[in-house]
């Protein structure tokens, strides 16, 4: 019996022993204005919001570099999100102005058929469609038949 206390005891302690070795490791990484930049970086990448909050984990000597380097770190991994966001699409239609009618589809349902154009087949399909749901329900004006008109 009193080895087992003994060996649950040592396991605790063991554990308490990492846990503190773990949040020394932690502290030493970012208590510094590297590490601030850091995880300024990755906050900033994850789109969370700032929060300097882990230097009240640091030394007081080192809070102001570390807080330093996570503004610089979160506004550079702000500035590299926008960098990667895509410009803006530009659609150029060869064909004419995108009022024209290059498709025509047509959708049968039952006994009615309902017809629409568009300047491309997915804008023809969408006004037969459109057609079609206002008398039916969606499942029966599903098959549109199109061609270039």
């Amino acid at each position: 019996m009193k080895f087992i206390i003994l060996s649950s005891l040592t396991l605790v302690i063991a554990g308490c022993a990492a846990i503190q070795n773990a949040q020394k490791e932690y502290v030493e990484k970012i208590c510094n204005e590297n590490g601030g930049y850091e995880k300024g970086m990755n906050d900033a990448r994850a789109k969370s919001p700032m929060d300097t909050g882990f230097t009240q984990q640091c030394a007081p000597e080192v809070r102001d570099a570390a807080q330093r380097g996570y503004r610089e770190g979160y506004s550079q991994g702000l500035a590299s999100l926008k960098a990667e966001e895509p410009a803006p699409a530009i659609n150029i239609n060869i064909n004419g102005p995108s009022g024209s009618r290059a498709y025509f589809c047509e959708i049968h349902a039952f006994t009615a058929t309902f017809s629409g154009f568009g300047s491309t087949e997915t804008e023809a399909q969408q006004a037969a469609k459109a057609k079609c749901l206002t008398k039916y329900h969606e499942m029966h004006c599903t098959d549109a038949k199109c061609r270039r008109s």
